[in-house]
């Protein structure tokens, strides 16, 4: 009888801000401000398109050009 690897039902970890900031740093060879200030913008532009009834998600994407996965770091 085989084990599943201890992965396998884990929950996943959600990104943290710290992992956003670096991210955006080094692919997009930000500053830390600059990277903060993305991660502002992405914040506004998602909150207004909640307002209008748009799709936050793709808005995240359009401004960070990252995965949505990573939406709950901005918020």
């Amino acid at each position: 009888m085989s084990k599943a690897p201890a992965e396998a039902g884990a929950h996943k970890k959600e990104p943290d801000m710290n992992e956003v900031l670096t991210i955006l740093m080094e692919r997009d060879g930000l500053s830390r401000h600059e990277a903060l200030e993305v991660m502002r913008e992405a914040r506004e532009a998602m909150l207004e398109a909640l307002d209008e009834g748009r799709d936050p998600e793709e808005v995240f994407a359009d401004v960070t050009g990252l995965e949505p996965d990573y939406i709950w770091s901005v918020l």
